[in-house]
């Protein structure tokens, strides 16, 4: 009995030294791609993880800062009130699930990225495509966090980096940039055998990004004027090429929010949801709708704005204030809130 207590004693003190080992020499490195369907799956996960980030609210909840749309002031709303208050806790939960899950693609992208160096596909046309489409969404997604956040990490490799620190927004704004221009040399003018609305981004989709991005750059907090012009510039050159493209304006405003017209040539890049294959966003025409409707009143047109909305077609085309509820047949009386048509 004794010999067996020692036996053990000697198997538990081996176990424990087995374990004292430095945690970073076990991170594996990602598998190299040698197939163009690696490639392709690959970017599928990065979708995957889009979808999984963007499936409710949370993915836009800094849309309630802006002076077009409110909320409640009472209920279950906080999380939102506070982005429509512009007062945000730390403890705001639509914060943290946002980091997180972007974070995630951001990673899914740096290990495809790791996984393609050294690949040449027969097809160079579809390496280049599909490679582009990755530096396009991380770029896209590196500015949705740093439109929320601010001064953000900029992981650029799938390996985690737990001492990572906040990098300057001149830094995040560099590396957008960076991004955005390698996806618009590596993506084609319009992305093959995709329906209208951008649901894969083109060459065009990156320039007309890049616009939006200089224009937060020469805006607070950064302040550096002179990406105005650079602003001006990439939006004129994706007007003057929007026909190879596929992009156009609709012929009546009217159209543009109709659940048949969802992928319209306006869109120059679109998330996409499947709901055939339980791939469905759960949010969109719940968020914004009355409960009549099977809504969950979540958001609701700011008034303010509202009145100071110039007439004309395009008010009318961006508000609903007759009551009549569509396909759906229902006639509402609209009195304390007004809603969006989108």
């Amino acid at each position: 009995m004794l010999s067996a207590f020692i036996l053990l004693s000697v198997l538990s003190i081996q176990s424990c030294a087995d374990l004292d080992e430095d945690p970073t020499l076990s991170r594996l490195a990602p598998g190299q791609y040698t197939l163009q369907e690696e490639l392709e799956l690959g970017v599928t996960g990065i979708y995957s993880r889009l979808r999984n980030a963007s499936q409710w609210s949370t993915f836009f909840v800094n849309g309630w800062s802006g002076d077009d749309i409110t909320t409640h002031r009472v209920s279950n709303k906080e999380d939102f009130r506070e982005f429509d208050q512009r007062s945000i806790a730390p403890t705001n939960g639509r914060i943290s699930s946002n980091w997180r899950d972007i974070y995630a693609m951001v990673r899914a992208a740096n290990n495809v990225l790791e996984s393609s160096e050294g690949l040449q596909l027969t097809d160079q046309d579809a390496q280049n495509r599909l490679l582009g489409e990755i530096y396009f969404l991380r770029g896209t997604m590196f500015f949705h966090l740093t439109r929320i956040h601010g001064a953000i990490p900029l992981p650029l490799t799938s390996i985690p980096d737990f001492e990572i620190g906040l990098s300057t927004q001149e830094e995040v704004y560099a590396q957008i940039e960076a991004d955005l221009l390698q996806a618009e040399t590596l993506l084609p003018a319009v992305y093959p055998n995709v329906q209208p609305g951008a649901p894969r981004p083109n060459s065009g989709s990156a320039r007309a990004l890049l616009a939006r991005l200089y224009l937060d750059w020469a805006g607070f907090p950064a302040k550096d004027t002179s990406k105005y012009e650079q602003a001006a510039t990439s939006a004129q050159t994706v007007m003057n090429n929007a026909s190879s493209h596929g992009f156009a304006l609709v012929d009546d405003l009217e159209d543009l929010w109709l659940l048949s017209n969802r992928f319209n040539n306006e869109s120059i890049w679109t998330i996409a949801y499947n709901k055939a294959s339980e791939l469905h966003n759960r949010k969109y025409g719940k968020l914004g709708n009355p409960s009549d409707v099977g809504g969950w009143q979540e958001t609701f047109a700011e008034i303010r704005f509202f009145e100071d909305f110039p007439e004309g077609p395009r008010k009318e085309a961006t508000y609903r204030t007759d009551g009549v509820w569509g396909a759906i047949g229902k006639i509402l009386q609209i009195k304390q809130h007004l809603y969006s048509k989108k």
